[in-house]
Protein backbone atom coordinates (compact mmCIF):
# COMPACT_ATOMS: atom_id res chain seq x y z
CA UNK A 1 0.00 0.00 0.00
CA UNK A 2 1.54 2.98 -1.05
CA UNK A 3 2.53 5.36 2.21
CA UNK A 4 0.19 8.57 2.66
CA UNK A 5 1.66 12.08 3.30
CA UNK A 6 0.23 13.46 6.83
CA UNK A 7 -2.63 16.46 6.04
CA UNK A 8 -1.85 19.95 6.45
CA UNK A 9 -3.31 23.47 7.14
CA UNK A 10 -3.63 23.50 3.15
CA UNK A 11 -5.17 20.65 2.52
CA UNK A 12 -8.14 21.75 4.54
CA UNK A 13 -8.44 24.95 2.59
CA UNK A 14 -9.68 25.12 -0.90
CA UNK A 15 -8.06 28.67 -1.26
CA UNK A 16 -4.60 27.00 -1.40
CA UNK A 17 -5.30 26.19 -5.11
CA UNK A 18 -4.50 29.67 -6.52
CA UNK A 19 -6.39 31.44 -8.99
CA UNK A 20 -6.79 28.03 -10.91
CA UNK A 21 -9.74 27.43 -8.60
CA UNK A 22 -12.85 29.92 -9.60
CA UNK A 23 -14.85 30.97 -6.52
CA UNK A 24 -18.14 28.82 -5.55
CA UNK A 25 -19.60 31.92 -4.12
CA UNK A 26 -20.91 34.21 -5.72
CA UNK A 27 -23.87 36.27 -3.48
CA UNK A 28 -22.01 39.12 -2.82
CA UNK A 29 -20.72 39.69 -6.44
CA UNK A 30 -24.49 38.82 -7.76
CA UNK A 31 -26.63 40.95 -4.90
CA UNK A 32 -23.90 44.12 -4.48
CA UNK A 33 -26.68 46.05 -6.73
CA UNK A 34 -29.10 45.50 -3.94
CA UNK A 35 -26.92 47.52 -1.31
CA UNK A 36 -28.06 51.68 -1.21
CA UNK A 37 -25.59 53.55 -0.98
CA UNK A 38 -25.93 57.74 -0.71
CA UNK A 39 -25.30 60.25 -3.06
CA UNK A 40 -25.17 63.74 -2.63
CA UNK A 41 -24.30 66.78 -4.95
CA UNK A 42 -22.94 66.64 -8.56
CA UNK A 43 -23.11 62.73 -8.53
CA UNK A 44 -26.68 62.61 -7.25
CA UNK A 45 -27.75 65.29 -9.93
CA UNK A 46 -25.88 62.82 -12.83
CA UNK A 47 -27.76 59.81 -11.69
CA UNK A 48 -31.22 61.53 -11.65
CA UNK A 49 -30.66 62.58 -14.48
CA UNK A 50 -29.79 59.34 -15.81
CA UNK A 51 -32.66 57.56 -14.24
CA UNK A 52 -34.82 60.43 -16.41
CA UNK A 53 -33.21 59.44 -19.85
CA UNK A 54 -33.83 55.77 -19.38
CA UNK A 55 -37.13 56.14 -18.05
CA UNK A 56 -37.95 58.95 -21.21
CA UNK A 57 -36.56 56.53 -23.56
CA UNK A 58 -38.35 53.36 -22.46
CA UNK A 59 -41.41 54.86 -21.13
CA UNK A 60 -42.76 55.21 -25.04
CA UNK A 61 -42.18 50.95 -25.50
CA UNK A 62 -44.07 50.16 -22.43
CA UNK A 63 -46.77 52.19 -23.03
CA UNK A 64 -47.23 50.07 -26.27
CA UNK A 65 -46.31 47.07 -24.91
CA UNK A 66 -42.86 46.46 -26.62
CA UNK A 67 -40.29 44.57 -24.67
CA UNK A 68 -38.25 43.21 -27.07
CA UNK A 69 -34.71 43.38 -26.74
CA UNK A 70 -33.90 45.13 -29.65
CA UNK A 71 -36.43 47.76 -29.40
CA UNK A 72 -35.50 48.51 -25.79
CA UNK A 73 -31.81 48.67 -27.06
CA UNK A 74 -32.49 50.96 -29.65
CA UNK A 75 -34.46 53.15 -27.50
CA UNK A 76 -31.74 53.17 -24.98
CA UNK A 77 -29.09 53.70 -27.92
CA UNK A 78 -30.66 56.79 -29.56
CA UNK A 79 -29.72 60.31 -28.68
CA UNK A 80 -31.46 62.38 -25.99
CA UNK A 81 -34.48 63.61 -27.50
CA UNK A 82 -34.99 61.85 -30.18
CA UNK A 83 -37.94 59.14 -29.94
Amino acid sequence: MPRREPRTDADADPGHLGAATPPTDHYAENHGFMVPFPLRGRERCEGLAAVARVEGALEPLRGRGDFAPNSTRDALDRPSGGH
